[in-house]
């Protein structure tokens, strides 16, 4: 754990994908490590939903949001669905100190 790690400013996960915000991760909080930084963001995609609840699975019932009022608005979404197919996905993003970022690693858990 960084010192002082409480006093850094949370990133803003405004990214478009997965792995846009581990890259804006790897980025923000590279600032404040002298060495490589791993980032990563991951969620929750269901098909019948159109890949929500996505980027915004930790948020997906809003503001204030947690991982009981998240499954309750997930179950109430899917009620009458018959495919529920979903995956969980992640990306990951490695910050070098040369402020190179490797932006390959992305993949889909089935």
């Amino acid at each position: 754990m960084l010192p002082n790690f409480r006093a850094i400013p949370p990133c803003i996960e405004d990214g478009a994908d997965f792995l846009d915000n581990a890259v804006k991760k790897a980025e923000h909080y590279g600032a404040y490590v002298p060495g490589p930084v791993f980032a990563d963001d991951s969620g929750l995609v269901v098909d019948a939903l159109d890949g929500a609840p996505g980027v915004y699975s930790a948020r997906y019932s809003g503001p204030g949001a947690t991982d009981a009022s998240n499954n309750r608005l997930l179950l109430e979404n899917l009620r009458g669905v018959k495919n529920r197919s979903a995956r969980f996905v992640c990306a990951i993003a490695l910050r070098l100190r040369s402020a190179f970022l490797l932006r390959t690693l992305s993949a889909d858990v089935w």
